[in-house]
């Protein structure tokens, strides 16, 4: 037995579709009722609508499809994939119906008209000489088609969404040609803004908006010099290709004592002037006393 045709009967219907990858779906319901009780065979042909000419079976440049109703297996409504003849749907079109059947021979019956998406389902009577077989016609763009003629194509990314006519529709945080700007509510001051509210900083800068500049590596006590990356200006009292030298030692150390007076002299060096009454690097040692213990020999000077 053959495979079961792609086609369903239901409630005195026959219903398939022709379907285009690159358009969308063409989708016919036929009532078959009494009057067609002795018909066997469906052929189905689909081809572009010509003015001045009575549609004919002949070449079916769009799809063609038989049906054999004397099968005993019907499937379920499924769409026949047809190799893609065209990527827009013409603005007419016709289908030839030709039926056959042992006893009465065969009849051919033709329906021509425009049919676009949105239109919902439109009524068509095949007719011939003798015969008028009636259904519906609809046509359904595919996924990512749009447009009368499914020839609007818009697929759908993080960046837009696709209306009803297909135009891309830029989400929150996106704009421009094809939504391919990010927004950033706030500028980035030395980057780019590669998504929305996404700074991509430039070399040699961080931060949320790329607004801090990194210094030098190492660099102690400053900071980029006039906003330049990998530099270090020192702050003041700092001294040093990584600001590391001290040059105010006695500010921040006040190493000397009683009183002592301090004089910075070169980085992490310093001078005290000690009051009356007190001697030593740092004045710590107070005039008359004996620095020296365990009866050792003391001399004049600045080390003990």
């Amino acid at each position: 037995m053959s495979a079961a045709p792609m086609f369903r009967l239901l409630g005195g219907c026959l219903i398939f579709g022709f379907t285009w990858a690159s358009i969308g779906t063409v989708q016919v319901r036929l009532h078959v009722d009494a009057h067609f009780d002795g018909i066997e065979l469906f052929r189905f042909c689909l081809k572009p609508f010509k003015r001045l000419s009575v549609p004919q079976y002949g070449e079916c440049p769009l799809g063609e499809r038989t049906v054999d109703l004397r099968l005993q297996e019907v499937a379920d409504y499924t769409e026949i994939a047809i190799p893609d003849p065209v990527h827009v749907w013409p603005d007419r079109f016709a289908l030839v119906v030709t039926t056959s059947s042992s006893s009465a021979g065969n009849a051919t019956l033709s329906y021509a008209g425009p049919l676009s998406n949105g239109d919902g389902w439109r009524v068509a009577n095949f007719s011939s000489d003798t015969t008028v077989l009636s259904g519906e016609l609809r046509l359904k763009c595919a996924s990512g088609r749009y447009g009368p003629r499914c020839n609007l194509a818009c697929a759908e990314t993080e960046r837009y969404d696709c209306d009803e006519n297909g135009a891309k529709k830029c989400k929150n945080g996106w704009t421009g040609l094809d939504c391919g700007k990010a927004i950033c509510s706030t500028a980035c001051q030395n980057g780019t803004c590669t998504a929305p509210e996404v700074c991509s900083c430039a070399s040699g800068f961080r931060g949320a908006r790329c607004e801090e500049c990194i210094p030098l590596p190492g660099c102690q006590h400053g900071a980029c010099r006039n906003g330049e990356p990998n530099t270090c200006q020192c702050e003041k009292g700092w001294k040093g290709l990584l600001c590391d030298y001290d040059l105010d030692y006695c500010s921040r150390a006040s190493p000397c004592e009683n009183g002592g007076l301090c004089m910075n002299g070169g980085p992490e060096q310093f001078t005290c002037q000690c009051p009356q009454g007190f001697s030593g690097d740092r004045c710590e040692i107070p005039s008359g006393a004996d620095p020296c213990h365990q009866e050792g020999i003391c001399s004049n000077g600045k080390s003990f």
